[in-house]
């Protein structure tokens, strides 16, 4: 690409090339006139944390060609230059993207699976340029990895509810385990397959995130197992290894582990989670207050 006027950085120029191709061909068209952009005003705009400008003409008339599919023509004294209208493609580049694609990728991981899901797939589920998803997204791999996160999130928000209600803290574990395996039920439960099998081209990063993901839900659990303690058992590393037996003794509950013919119906899932429930959590009061090991 040609001289982009103020744009020198090499980083801010590697986005400006991921840009729609109205928008930079109106920088080389003002960096090719002579006397430096003589008719052009600019205005700048946000783009990943990043300042960019476009070069704007500066008179005001504008007219709609039915032949420019983007939008708006305005015109300079020498030239028609087509650029994107701020009222319809540019708030794409202004607000934040990121949740409609972490949406769109949801849908599509549901939907195709990770292999046949394609960056082209997600951009027009968006509803938005391909470059945009670049400019969020190093990669796929990064996109189903966030997905896999949101989906963790989700369930922790729920999760964080109730170990600060105002219940005993055995029901509150109760109600924790029920939630940490309906949550990922209700979200994944009908899914053409296990998420393992869904994002296999990805397993090694997969179970690195989920080691994170699982360490980040047990801190929550550790909490309240911290008030059924005793003192001389409320040590971080008992609590912790505590809490995440409590999720591995339900993980084989999850979807992510399942295939679609081995789940049952969430009423059974259900009932399945609390009888192992309540004997995780029984056993979890007895090892922190006899200080079994």
């Amino acid at each position: 690409m040609g001289n982009l006027g103020s744009c020198s950085d090499l980083r801010q120029n590697q986005k400006i090339e991921r840009l729609p191709l109205s928008i930079r061909r109106a920088w080389r068209h003002e960096a090719q006139r002579p006397g430096g952009g003589t008719g052009f005003t600019r205005t700048s705009y946000r783009v990943d944390a990043e300042t960019v400008q476009e070069p704007q003409p500066s008179d005001p008339a504008q007219t709609r060609s039915a032949l420019d599919p983007i939008g708006p023509i305005r015109h300079n004294d020498q030239n028609t230059i087509p650029v994107i209208s701020q009222d319809e493609t540019m708030p794409r580049l202004l607000d934040n993207p990121r949740p409609t694609l972490l949406a769109a990728a949801e849908r599509l991981l549901k939907r195709y699976g990770y292999r046949r899901m394609t960056v082209d797939d997600l951009a027009r589920e968006a509803g938005i340029g391909k470059g945009t998803v670049y400019l969020h997204f190093d990669s796929k791999e990064e996109v189903a990895l966030a997905v896999v996160n949101l989906w963790s999130e989700r369930v922790f928000a729920r999760l964080r509810q109730i170990a600060g209600e105002a219940r005993p803290p055995a029901t509150r574990l109760l109600r924790l385990l029920e939630a940490r395996v309906l949550g990922r039920f209700d979200q994944l439960g009908d899914a053409p397959e296990s998420l393992h099998d869904m994002l296999a081209a990805i397993r090694p990063a997969l179970l690195i995130q989920r080691e994170q993901l699982l360490d980040a839900e047990a801190r929550i659990f550790a909490e309240v197992l911290r008030e059924i303690a005793p003192a001389a058992r409320r040590s971080e590393p008992v609590l912790f290894r505590m809490a995440r037996a409590l999720l591995t003794g339900t993980n084989w509950l999850l979807p992510y582990y399942q295939d679609p013919s081995q789940r049952s119906s969430r009423a059974a899932v259900r009932r399945q989670t609390r009888d192992v429930a309540v004997l995780l959590v029984s056993g979890a009061k007895q090892v922190l207050r006899k200080g079994n090991q």
